[in-house]
């Protein structure tokens, strides 16, 4: 019931959209979410819904059953978070790279996706989440900035596909893009 999620240092919009979205799914479902931060939230993305769950670890919070980890690609990725490892019962490992080491006890690495928001997406789908919009709007973050706004090679049909899913959540794409492309 409780969960610790952590992405990378020098947090991009799809490490911070990504653990948002999982993090506000998650308390929707009743559980327990510490969101850890390595580094300071860069400011274009305190207008994100959840932003201001991002906390750093303390040992207070309790034992690390379930450790998820996204956009990472190796464990060094988590910067002062990488001593969580060591202790954490169960790591689940959410990529999209190429090179990811598979540190998890479950990984799930897919480096055909554009975005780890992309596979955030993929999962709740798959097992029936539902993406209400301050949800949507850190997924459609998360693959907008890791796309570089829809322009790089990794953008295929399903990633349009997901994006229209996501403005049918209710995400305002002019509003979100003038916070993250215009501020």
């Amino acid at each position: 019931d409780t969960f610790f999620i952590a992405s990378h240092i020098n947090p991009d919009g799809d490490s911070i959209g990504s653990t948002l979205a999982l993090a506000l799914a998650l308390k929707n479902k009743g559980k327990v979410v510490y969101v850890l931060k390595n580094d300071e939230i860069p400011a274009d993305f305190t207008f994100l819904p959840g932003s201001e769950l991002f906390q750093e670890y303390n040992k207070k919070m309790g034992p690390i059953k379930n450790f998820i980890t996204l956009d990472s690609s190796d464990p060094d990725r988590l910067g002062c978070n990488k001593s969580i490892l060591d202790v954490a019962e169960n790591i689940i490992n959410i990529d999209h790279h190429i090179s990811n080491t598979n540190f998890g006890t479950i990984n799930v690495v897919n480096p055909f996706s554009s975005a780890t928001g992309e596979l955030i997406f993929d999962i709740f789908k798959q097992i029936g989440i539902c993406i209400y919009k301050n949800i949507a709007i850190n997924i459609y973050t998360a693959i907008s900035t890791d796309t570089g706004n829809f322009t790089y090679e990794s953008v295929t049909s399903k990633t349009h596909g997901i994006v229209a899913e996501l403005i049918e959540c209710g995400v305002n794409i002019g509003i979100v893009n003038r916070n993250l492309y215009e501020n």
